[in-house]
């Protein structure tokens, strides 16, 4: 007798096949859409660089891990950041269960 897991054990076959189809389909999609950007890197020209390098290490923290563009949109900003926060909040739950009174 083999051991193994079964990953769909309790699963229903339809939602099953429904699974497998969407992940053929995304699949798809990303193989896709990297096609497409390697094709257009390599129509593309080197990129020229402004700034020192302090600069570039600076915009790149306000702009990548801050989020400043998004957080200066009104609406879009506020829900961004509370998206995250309790994304992240869910996360620490996840890792740390001491944290589940907090998180719930």
């Amino acid at each position: 007798m083999d051991i193994i897991r079964d990953i769909f054990q309790y699963v229903p076959l339809p939602f099953v096949v429904a699974w497998w189809v969407i992940a053929a389909i995304t699949a798809y999609l990303f193989i896709t859409g990297i096609r497409k950007h390697f094709q257009a890197w390599r129509r593309g020209r080197p990129e020229e660089i402004s700034g020192s390098r302090a600069s570039r290490i600076g915009r790149l923290i306000s702009t990548g891990l801050a989020q400043s563009k998004i957080l200066n949109k009104k609406y879009n900003g506020l829900i961004h950041a509370l998206v995250s926060i309790i994304g992240f909040l869910l996360l620490l739950g996840m890792f740390f269960p001491i944290l589940e009174g907090v998180v719930g």
